[in-house]
């Protein structure tokens, strides 16, 4: 069959973003370490761009912190450039004992990511973690003995914890992802993560299967020495049934750190400073840009843009050219302080929005004050993108009278109640934290009674919720409480 070129006609609607409003949105997604990174490589590349203030100026840093007008303003979509923007960072100081590792690429700094979202039950027990954290070998296990971790901590940092507090902390590093993170053994491995299914996916035959098998070391030994005839003898399985278990248990990862920059486990020293600071007096918010320096367009840059026809000895074309080089220099110099304003901006709008729909909380620090709030709510109220509260939300952080907290925090899921309202998961856990800490210490509560309690306060929710509440706040499972109280 001939091929037949046709032209047709028709309309398209596409959103473009101009050069100003792409380079906003890169800088809105790097730390503070990355924004000075990037200043100091525009510094060095852009001529047109100096250091300091411009004379007779007033500080935007200044505007953004006393204006409370100006918030919820969104990103213009078309900008012009203006010779005269300046660029001025606070030089507001910042906490330097609440300042923490920043999450980042390699595989402990996203674990230590998650690990700072999870509920503690004491800052002993998040220290310990912590310092389980930098044990991990490059598989993601933890190999070294629970009484050496413990007598390491306690010459490092002074103070002595016990069994049960390990145990809480190696809790806690279970449940980050990927899973079977943390585990002290294969077998503890492949467990995490069928266990970790069967919380998604709800229990079926073949998982409880796989998880048997694991479960039990005779099973196990006949499972990795690939005696089938004996697993088969032990178990009762029929030889599909053996097959579809080895199958699935051959797609889980026995090495779950594989993927990740191997210099992970070196870099958990590396620390960052907030982005914002909230003045729980006051109840205003600022930023806070570290080391950055004072940034404006070039004066002799400017000049030699405005007297480019009167250069002498040079011809037209040079001089055109010249002319040229100058004013792309000062469009990309005003660009870029433009795209640090706005940066800027954007994150005082975000973060007011936050802080308006929590206001109880940022008066009194109390978790279980939270509201539901979805990044949707806030976007639509600050005037901003989904994306944009997204890249807050997921790499900015917030110095407050109660210590420096990553902004997805305040971003809770809503569980519903039977009169029609919800309430936080924030406060959802703290019921469940209330229940087992009033438990019996002899029979401990099952995750079914404990989602029967909350259905008799009148919450809607699954027994699979509960058991994933209790794993992020740290908590063993009753079988285990019981052995740790006895």
């Amino acid at each position: 069959m001939a091929q037949q070129i046709k032209q047709e006609l028709g309309l398209k609607q596409v959103q473009r973003l101009s050069p100003l409003q792409l380079q906003t949105v890169e800088l809105l997604g790097m730390t503070n370490l990355e924004v000075e990174e990037r200043v100091q490589r525009e510094l060095i590349d852009n001529p047109a761009l100096e250091e300091g203030p411009e004379p007779g100026s007033e500080s935007l840093q200044e505007d953004y912190s006393n204006d409370e007008t100006a918030e919820n303003q969104p990103m213009a979509a078309e900008d012009s450039f203006d010779d005269d923007y300046e660029y001025n960072p606070s030089e507001k100081p910042v906490d330097p004992v609440g300042s923490y590792t920043a999450a980042g690429v390699s595989f402990s700094e996203n674990l230590l990511q998650e690990l700072m979202m999870l509920d503690f039950p004491n800052p002993q027990v998040r220290r310990l973690a912590v310092f389980m954290l930098g044990s991990l070998d490059d598989n993601g296990y933890l190999t070294r003995d629970e009484n050496k971790i413990l007598a390491d901590f306690l010459v490092d940092t002074g103070i002595e914890l016990h069994s049960g507090d390990y145990l809480t902390a190696l809790t806690m590093l279970q449940s980050l992802d990927p899973p079977g993170v943390a585990a002290r053994d294969l077998a503890e491995c492949l467990r995490l993560q069928i266990e970790r299914k069967l919380d998604e996916k709800g229990e079926n035959d073949l998982l409880l299967d796989a998880l048997d098998l694991v479960e039990n070391r005779t099973w196990f030994a006949y499972f990795t020495q690939r005696q089938a005839d004996a697993l088969l003898k032990v178990s009762g399985w029929d030889a599909g049934r053996l097959q579809a278990v080895t199958d699935l248990i051959r797609h889980l990862n026995p090495r779950p750190a594989n993927g990740y920059n191997e210099q992970g486990l070196a870099r958990l020293g590396e620390s960052i400073t907030p982005d914002l600071l909230y003045d729980g007096e006051t109840g205003t918010v600022s930023l806070t840009y570290g080391h950055l320096p004072e940034l404006r367009v070039s004066t002799d840059f400017k000049e030699l843009y405005e007297n480019a026809d009167a250069l002498k000895g040079e011809s037209a074309k040079s001089r055109k050219e010249a002319m040229e080089y100058a004013r792309q220099k000062i469009d990309a110099a005003n660009q870029f302080i433009e795209a640090l304003r706005q940066r800027g901006q954007t994150m005082l709008n975000v973060m007011r929005t936050i802080i308006r729909y929590q206001s109880e909380f940022f008066q009194t620090g109390d978790d279980a004050l939270l509201r539901p709030m979805t990044q949707e709510q806030v976007a639509a109220e600050a005037g901003c993108d989904n994306s944009t509260v997204s890249r807050m939300a997921s790499s900015k952080y917030i110095q407050t009278d109660f210590g420096i907290l990553p902004i997805r925090d305040f971003f809770t899921e809503g569980i519903a109640r039977t009169d029609g309202t919800e309430v936080s998961s924030r406060y959802v856990k703290q019921l469940l934290a209330q229940y087992i800490a009033n438990e019996d210490p002899q029979a401990p509560l099952s995750d079914q009674q404990l989602c029967d309690k909350l259905t008799a306060e009148g919450l809607v929710i699954a027994r699979r919720t509960v058991n994933k509440y209790r794993e992020q706040m740290g908590l063993l499972p009753a079988r285990d409480r019981k052995q740790q109280k006895s």
